[in-house]
């Protein structure tokens, strides 16, 4: 690489700083690759456990933890710790004071144990890279990470840049002849409108946050060796303050001071609440919350590529050029669309071939699969309807015909003599068959026997039908009452037939019995059929039973041959059941298997064509989010010339598809409008006011740089103009000894940074300060009473915020000599005089002194002349004359110093207290 990374700590606070610990640690740097990581080592700093724990393994984890004690104790001894937070187990609940009390309380693990495991944490990475042979860097970066809106990483800020500022200054020393940088990166809320005509989206507490985390920020920056600023560490003194109702910042000693900025440089990031708190709206190919976190991942990764050449950039911004903020955007070939679109192609053209199989090449497919298993089912179909295709299956089918024919012939007697064949005949022949060709065999011989069984029982059959119709017709059946009406076929003639003799026999055996007289009934019939003459009803009888005997005989040769038929049959259909059901059940399920493997092979082919036409509609429709600039494809290349061995043997940068015309547009253009894209000084963010009190500064001078990253294989990218960027330096990864190769050949990058001052007249500044001074900013915010709860370090400001927090401070006031009656001009009578002094004389006089109208004289002590206190409370604690009104004794008190029953210096001395317990000033009274 031609310039080698410098060595950089990231140290990450709250869910903002974490989580772009995170994208850094996830990330190869959008492009340059896993090899630089061992430059890199994180701090992870929140109050919520699960946000620390969801860091990078290799993080230096810092819990800061809520602690054990009662909280009310504490909130006597801290501050800024007001009944209204909450101060939970987890998180500070975008509570900037609830997070600088989770840093500075008086639990373990304490203040020094934090600082010494972050000091640990730096200088073991510091020293890690020391030792490391192939590192040879010069500088160590440290970037502190926050959010200036919400709880933990906006309340801590203050406490922890000191601490960076502190550790880094004696790390120096030991650094190996390695420059420390330390940068700040804070994310606030963009103001879009006029907060008097504009309800912000999101958290409300953010703009009261980002407020005084602003403010706090001023401070920071300001201070110097003759301003110092105060660093109170509440954990080491708090037990001084137990058991105060109020707090008095006069009677400590900062246990340190901040006499210099604690940031080289501060970068701002700007985010739209109704974004990032919101919907989290898509912004283009990722999220909008994405988009943040991989601009300041990719803006941190850049600082720390910059190398040791950085401190050369820095010279340039010397003076009051220490804000700032920077820009991300890139162009890239969304490669891994196109390798999913050649996938694509690839399963389509495989599913094609399983279910649109070529006529040349069928082997294999699953439609021609089918159709073999449909063939072979209608030819085993076909066995089960006629045993004797089962032949088709063999090559010796004609000696196998005539060896079952021999068979059948020699077991099955011929003629009426076929109802003797037994079951063991039957046995014999399947058994012989069996051994010698398998079961199958048996089926069709089975046929064979039955046909013959047909043919040598016809005979019997025909014999049967004789009988049976004669005899229907000699008996006249079918002319007696109750039988054989509506009967045609031979089977019903035998049932009317038998039932017929066996009444007839019943009334004979009957006759017979009781030797009855013929009274014309039955038995006069039966005299007609048998002859004149007196009835003889035995010889009757005995006719009537040889004929049903003749009938059964003849009904059981029939039967008999049925039998026989049914036995061979019952032998066929075990044996079809048994070999060929099976096979055609199998083949059934198979072919369903494959319908239902075609039907959804068709419907993943259907699928996948509709995701091809998809992926390409992708790739030939171009998508710009705030930060991504996905190019578009053409669509006709992609058709008909992209497969996988062009993509992986030619397509194999972003320069490569520009060439071989794969682009839809012109890229020389398309750069032109990312550069546009990621100019950090048109942001929203750094828009400045210009009616701000201290200017714009000499912008002539700013910092305004653009660099350009790619690959080694994008270095013959087409002519570009990015004059309308305005004043820059542009610096692009081919230009020796500037940055080392961007990795990722498919996308190139560029980083847009601005370096301009001062912070007062950034727009977001100058909008919250005015919504703040009139009114508006306490409008907006619903969750708390007063937006000055939002500060928490309320040490470092007058009396206008610490009032709040009821925080005494002390001053001396010269005590002002009793008021004099007769230098009052106001015409009125003594009773009217003395009400008009008790409600206003007294507190203008306090307040104006000698400029009060309404008094002729001077305040005179020990010879100097006064004007009241009015510059002193006024101008140091922001009280007012309503505010001196209240605190003036009137009615009684004042009665009672009017009639001489209390002096002048009692009068003074409720003055006091009640200063003090209204407005925590404390007051000293002096002379001279």
């Amino acid at each position: 690489m031609s310039v080698e990374p410098a060595p950089t700590i990231v140290v990450g606070v709250g869910q903002a700083g974490i989580n772009v610990i995170n994208r850094i640690h996830e990330s190869d740097g959008l492009g340059w690759g896993d090899e630089y990581d061992k430059y890199f080592d994180y701090i992870a700093i929140d109050s919520s456990s699960n946000e620390v724990r969801n860091s990078p393994d290799k993080a230096t984890q810092v819990d800061l933890r809520s602690p054990r004690r009662n909280i009310k104790t504490d909130q006597r001894a801290y501050p800024y710790l007001t009944e209204s937070l909450q101060v939970g187990e987890k998180g500070a609940q975008r509570q900037r004071p609830v997070g600088r009390y989770k840093l500075d309380n008086t639990d373990m693990p304490s203040w020094d144990a934090h600082y010494e495991k972050i000091s640990n944490a730096i200088e073991g990475h510091m020293r890690t890279c020391r030792q490391d042979p192939d590192i040879n860097a010069k500088q160590v970066n440290v970037i502190h990470v926050h959010s200036l809106g919400g709880g933990t990483g906006s309340g801590t800020f203050p406490l922890i840049a000191h601490m960076l500022n502190e550790i880094t200054g004696n790390l120096s020393g030991s650094a190996g002849g390695m420059n420390i940088y330390t940068a700040g990166v804070g994310v606030v809320p963009e103001i879009m409108h006029n907060l008097d005509t504009f309800s912000p989206p999101g958290d409300n507490r953010y703009y009261a946050n980002a407020y005084a985390a602003l403010k706090d920020l001023e401070k920071l920056i300001d201070a110097d060796k003759h301003d110092p600023l105060p660093v109170y560490l509440y954990s080491k003194i708090a037990n001084l303050n137990e058991g105060l109702t109020t707090f008095n910042i006069d009677r400590l000693d900062p246990q340190e001071q901040i006499t210099s900025s604690p940031y080289r440089h501060y970068f701002l990031i700007g985010v739209d609440e109704d974004q990032i708190d919101g919907d989290n709206k898509q912004g283009g190919p990722e999220t909008y919350r994405s988009m943040v976190n991989n601009t300041m991942m990719s803006a941190i990764y850049g600082l720390s590529m910059y190398g040791n050449e950085i401190e050369n950039w820095f010279e340039t911004a010397e003076g009051n050029f220490q804000f700032g903020s920077f820009g991300q955007t890139q162009l890239t070939v969304p490669i891994e669309d196109v390798r999913a679109y050649c996938s694509l192609n690839e399963r389509i053209e495989e599913l094609r071939a399983e279910v649109e199989p070529d006529e040349e090449e069928r082997d294999g497919d699953l439609v021609e699969q089918r159709k073999e298993k449909i063939s072979e089912r209608e030819t085993l179909e076909a066995i089960l309807e006629d045993p004797t295709e089962i032949l088709k299956e063999y090559e010796d089918s004609e000696a196998i015909r005539g060896d079952v024919a021999e068979q059948v012939e020699r077991r099955i007697n011929s003629g009426n003599n076929v109802i003797e064949t037994t079951t063991e005949e039957i046995d014999a022949i399947v058994d012989n068959l069996r051994e010698s060709y398998g079961d199958r065999i048996v089926a069709y011989a089975m046929e064979r026997a039955e046909k013959r069984i047909e043919e040598e029982g016809a005979g019997i059959r025909e014999s049967w039908r004789e009988v049976v119709n004669s005899k229907y017709k000699d008996l006249e059946v079918a002319s007696e009452d109750g039988y054989g009406h509506n009967v045609a076929t031979t089977s019903e003639k035998v049932g009317e037939l038998q039932r017929f003799l066996d009444d007839k026999i019943e009334e004979l055996e009957q006759a017979v019995e009781d030797e009855a007289e013929d009274d014309g009934g039955l038995l006069s019939g039966v005299s007609d059929f048998l002859g004149s003459g007196g009835p003889d009803y035995q010889e009757w009888l005995e006719a009537y039973r040889a004929h049903k005997e003749d009938l059964n005989g003849y009904q059981r040769n029939r039967d008999q041959l049925r039998a026989l038929k049914q036995e061979v049959r019952s032998r066929r259909a075990d044996v079809l059941q048994d070999t060929i059901r099976p096979r055609v059940d199998r083949l059934n399920d198979e072919i369903e298997e494959l319908r239902e493997r075609i039907e959804q092979k068709e419907d993943d082919l259907g699928e996948l064509i509709e995701d091809r036409e998809d992926k390409l509609d992708e790739l030939t429709d171009a998508e710009y989010g705030g930060r991504i600039g996905r190019l578009a494809l053409d669509e006709r290349k992609l058709r008909e010339d992209l497969d996988r061995e062009t993509l992986e043997e030619e397509l194999t940068s972003l320069s490569a598809f520009h060439e071989q015309g794969y682009l839809a547009r012109d890229l020389g253009e398309q750069i032109e409008g990312r550069i546009g894209q990621s100019y950090a000084w048109d942001s929203t963010l750094m828009s400045w006011d210009d009616e701000a009190e201290d200017g714009i500064g000499n912008r002539a001078t700013a910092i305004r740089d653009i660099w350009m990253l790619h690959s080694d294989e994008n270095t013959d990218l087409p002519e570009f103009d990015i004059t309308g960027a305005g004043r820059h330096e542009f610096r692009r990864s081919d230009e020796e000894g500037v940055f080392p190769s961007f990795e990722d050949p498919y996308t190139v990058q560029f980083l847009s940074y601005t370096l301009d001052s001062p912070l007062t007249s950034l727009q977001v500044y100058t909008e919250l300060d005015r919504a703040a001074e009139e009114g508006w900013l306490d409008a907006i915010i619903d969750v708390w009473d007063d937006y000055r709860l939002a500060f928490a370090y309320p040490e470092w400001y007058g009396r206008e915020i610490q009032k709040v927090f009821a925080i005494e401070t002390s001053t001396e006031l010269p005590e002002l000599p009793e008021l004099d009656e007769t230098k009052i001009t106001v015409q009125k009578e003594s009773g009217e005089l003395k009400a008009w002094i008790s409600s206003h004389g007294l507190a203008s006089y306090l307040w104006n002194g000698d400029e009060w109208d309404d008094f002729n004289g001077y305040i005179t002590v020990d010879g100097h002349e006064y004007a009241g206190w009015k510059h002193y409370l006024s101008e140091e604690y922001g009280l007012t004359y309503n505010d001196m009104r209240d605190v003036v004794p009137s009615g009684r008190t004042a009665e009672l110093w009017h009639a001489g029953e209390i002096t002048w210096e009692e009068l003074l001395t409720e003055v006091q207290e009640n200063l003090i317990e209204k407005h925590g000033v404390e007051v000293k009274l002096t002379r001279g």
